[in-house]
Order: C-alpha cells, then sequence, then structure tokens
C-alpha cells in the first residue's frame, strides 16, 4: 500500500517540488526491498529446524539425512536471497547480484527436490504399514473363523 501510494505522490509531486518527487521515487522503487528485509533472518528458522532433527532419537537413517539435507538447502537459499536482498538496498558493494540469486535459486531448486524425495520415502513407509496390518487383519478373520 506504501507502495502504490509513493507511486501516486511521485506523479503528483512531478514537476511540482522536486524533493518531494525525488524522495517518493525513492520511497516507491526501494518498497519491493523493504519487504525483503523481515525475509533476513529466515534461515535461523533453518538452523532450529535442522538442531532439531540433529537431535531427534526417533528420526534415523535416510529420512534423517534427507531432512537435514533439505533443511539445508534452504538453509543456504535463505542466505543467498539474504545476500542479493543487502545488494539490491548498496549494503554491499562490489558484489554482483544475478550471481547470488541463481545461486539462492539453485539452492531452493535442490531443497524443493529432496523435500519430495522424503516426501515418497515416508509414502513407502505408510504404504508399508498398512499392507502389513491389512495382512494382520487377514489373518486374525482366518483364526475366528477357524475357531467357530
Amino acid at each position: 500500500m506504501i507502495q502504490y501510494a509513493s507511486r501516486i505522490l511521485k506523479f503528483a509531486f512531478e514537476g511540482n517540488n522536486e524533493a518531494l518527487f525525488i524522495a517518493f521515487k525513492g520511497l516507491m522503487e526501494n518498497m519491493s526491498v523493504a519487504r525483503k528485509l523481515f525475509r533476513l533472518f529466515k534461515s535461523f528458522n533453518e538452523y532450529i529446524k535442522i538442531k532439531g532433527f540433529l537431535n531427534d532419537p526417533n528420526l534415523k537413517g535416510l529420512k534423517k539425512n534427507l531432512s537435514i539435507l533439505s533443511r539445508l538447502s534452504f538453509l543456504f537459499y535463505w542466505l543467498f536471497d539474504n545476500i542479493s536482498v543487502l545488494i539490491k538496498v548498496k549494503f554491499f558493494h562490489g558484489m554482483e547480484l544475478k550471481p547470488n540469486q541463481r545461486r539462492a535459486s539453485k539452492f531452493w531448486l535442490l531443497g524443493i527436490i529432496l523435500s519430495i524425495i522424503l516426501i515418497f520415502v515416508n509414502l513407502s513407509d505408510i504404504t508399508k504399514a498398512e499392507a502389513k496390518l491389512i495382512l494382520k487383519r487377514k489373518n486374525e478373520k482366518l483364526d475366528e473363523e477357524e475357531e467357530k
């Protein structure tokens, strides 16, 4: 809303008040970046999730590894996304924006792929557990019929 209000005010002050025109032009142009500043410390959320996976005694083997690698990928996504945002607001100088955005996108893609693999592993485990329950139920019914 602030971004659109500043756009309207920028056009209202164009030619009338140069200082306000420049101020609202800058506000309008940087507002999308300012919204991204709230994402700066999202990588800490991923760190906490990874720490939780490492300390979870119920999570083992492939599931644990995929969970950690997926969240680690998202951690690196957020780090490179943060670098990109800080480059846009000119906090970092001498760094290129596009390579960091590309790295962030690659880590996001890797995190998504690993999450999908984890979903299929979980689905496979659920299917196996369901098959065991169905077999157990059939055996119980057979036992009941033999008793009669």
